[in-house]
């Protein structure tokens, strides 16, 4: 059984979150959700990441949305800039700063919440393929 957080990538790229959620499902069981869907699957999700192919009132819109769906929800929205809690969200991520800074703002985030990361795999053998 996999124990590993549960994120949710919003955006309105496929391709892009596709590449975002390859990276990330080294670390956390991740989905991801175009933003023409009717529904937000809170339900199974520990953190929700807003991506950057959102114009930026759009992404504070969903910042907001996800609030509103579920105040103690982990929210990071990826920005031109770092910052820790800022416009309802609890951390954004400079996008130029490559996928190493959102990783390790997730880390950090889940950690803070005792939610769990996949540790390093002891051999090639046990990477996940998804």
């Amino acid at each position: 059984m996999d124990t590993a957080a549960r994120i949710l990538l919003i955006g309105n790229d496929e391709a892009h979150l596709d590449a975002r959620a390859a990276v990330l499902r080294s670390f956390w069981q991740v989905a991801t959700l175009s933003v023409d869907a009717i529904e937000l699957p809170l339900i199974d999700t520990d953190l929700v990441v807003v991506c950057e192919t959102l114009p930026e009132p759009e992404r504070q819109q969903w910042v907001e949305r996800v609030r509103t769906e579920s105040s103690a929800m982990l929210v990071v929205k990826l920005n031109g800039y770092d910052a820790g809690p800022h416009a309802s969200a609890d951390a954004t991520v400079d996008v130029e700063h490559g996928p190493g800074a959102l990783v390790a703002t997730l880390y950090e985030l889940l950690t803070e919440r005792g939610l769990e990361s996949r540790g390093w795999p002891a051999s090639l053998r046990d990477v996940p393929v998804h």
